[in-house]
C-alpha cells in the first residue's frame, strides 16, 4: 500500500492524528468538507499569481491585469463563489482585500523578476513505499542556489513561522533540480511581509 504525504497533511497528523483520519478517509471528507471565505479567497489570489507570470508579457504586468485575472477568475465560478461569499457585501470586501495584497504584491521586487519556477508547480516523489506530493507557490534562482517562496493570504503568524511546510518544499525542490537551496520564505501578502525561516 502507497501512503501520500504532503505538508498539510503531516501538519494535520502532528496536530490531530483523528482529524488525519477523518481527511485521508473520501467518505467522510467529502461527506463535511466545507468551502470557505478565506480558503476560497486563498485560492482565488493564488490563482492570479499563477496567471500572472504564465499568461501574461512583462509589459501587461501591473495593477490592472492582476485585478482583471481576479474578476475573470471569481466570474468564471460566479454561483459557487456567489454561494461561498454569501453576500455582495462581503464579495466587497474580498474584492478589497485582494486590491491590498496586489499592490503589496507589486511594491516587492519579487513582482520585478521572473521566477525560476512560476507559481502553484506540483511536485511528486517516491520513498519507499510513501508517495510525497505538493504544490510549491514559487522557486526564484538565486547567485548560490534557489530560493523557496510560499505565499500567504491569511493573517500574519505572532508565532515563530512553522518551518516544516517550507523544509518539506525544500526536499522536494532538491531532489527535483539537485540545487541547493540557499533561502525559505512565506510572504504574507496582506502585510507586503516577507519572513525567512531557517
Amino acid at each position: 500500500m502507497v501512503f501520500q504525504l504532503s505538508p498539510t497533511t503531516l501538519k494535520m497528523y502532528r496536530s490531530c492524528p483523528f482529524r488525519y483520519k477523518c481527511y485521508t478517509d473520501p467518505q467522510i471528507k467529502y461527506a463535511y468538507k466545507r468551502e470557505t471565505p478565506a480558503l476560497t479567497q486563498g485560492q482565488l489570489i493564488h490563482g492570479v499569481l499563477n496567471s500572472y507570470f504564465k499568461e501574461l508579457p512583462v509589459e501587461k504586468r501591473d495593477f490592472k491585469s492582476m485585478k482583471d485575472l481576479y474578476r475573470t477568475k471569481f466570474l468564471a465560478n460566479k454561483e459557487k463563489h456567489l454561494r461561498i461569499f454569501k453576500n455582495q457585501q462581503t464579495v466587497n470586501n474580498y474584492v478589497l482585500q485582494a486590491q491590498k495584497q496586489f499592490n503589496n504584491f507589486l511594491k516587492n521586487d519579487l513582482s520585478k523578476t521572473e521566477p525560476f519556477e512560476a507559481t502553484e508547480k506540483l511536485f511528486e516523489c517516491q520513498l519507499e513505499d510513501i508517495k510525497l506530493a505538493a504544490k510549491i507557490d514559487r522557486i526564484d534562482q538565486e547567485k548560490d542556489g534557489l530560493h523557496i517562496i510560499d505565499y500567504k493570504t491569511g493573517k500574519l503568524r505572532e508565532e515563530e513561522p512553522d518551518s516544516l511546510q517550507l523544509n518539506f518544499y525544500a526536499y522536494m525542490a532538491t531532489a527535483k533540480y539537485q540545487k541547493n537551496i540557499v533561502k525559505k520564505s512565506y510572504f504574507y501578502l496582506l502585510y507586503g511581509k516577507i519572513i525567512n525561516v531557517p
